[in-house]
């Protein structure tokens, strides 16, 4: 968790150069998730939220989760104003997959959904922002700019 006075800066920044360094170092294939989404004005919009996601970037039907806390029809609303949280954006515009329908977290009051990355799939231009391969084909963190 990061106070909201610093995401976006230099912190965060910071946070997915050291990830991409253990990633690469312990060379993962995929790495896993969630990203929340807060309800809107009108409760959960979770058929909005994924009217806006790309079919290309919903998993493979057999990586498909299965939640055991759906979101509650009585909390669900057809149309929100909210659109897709900026975070779930970042993560499929990495090139991120939406693994099933989204579970409630009565905790928190937001709805979680699973995402799934296959590092083959990283977008070419985020792979260059936070992983420099050097010549010995070891992989060294670049600083992240903006």
């Amino acid at each position: 968790c990061v106070d909201r006075r610093h995401r976006g800066s230099v912190v965060l920044s910071t946070l997915w150069n050291g990830l991409a360094a253990y990633v690469y170092r312990n060379r993962f294939n995929y790495l896993m998730g969630c990203a929340s989404i807060p309800p809107g004005p009108n409760g959960f919009a979770v058929d909005a939220v994924y009217r806006q996601i790309e079919p290309h970037q919903f998993g493979p039907e057999q990586l498909e989760v299965i939640t055991r806390n759906p979101v509650p029809v009585s909390k669900r609303c057809i149309q929100d104003e909210s659109g897709v949280p900026p975070l779930l954006q970042a993560y499929l515009r990495l090139g991120c997959w939406v693994c099933g329908e989204p579970c409630w977290d009565e905790d928190f009051d937001v709805m979680d959904v699973f995402i799934l990355l296959d590092l083959s799939r990283l977008q070419a231009r985020y792979e260059k922002r936070f992983v420099n391969t050097r010549p010995e084909g070891r992989h060294a963190v670049v600083p992240a700019l903006g």
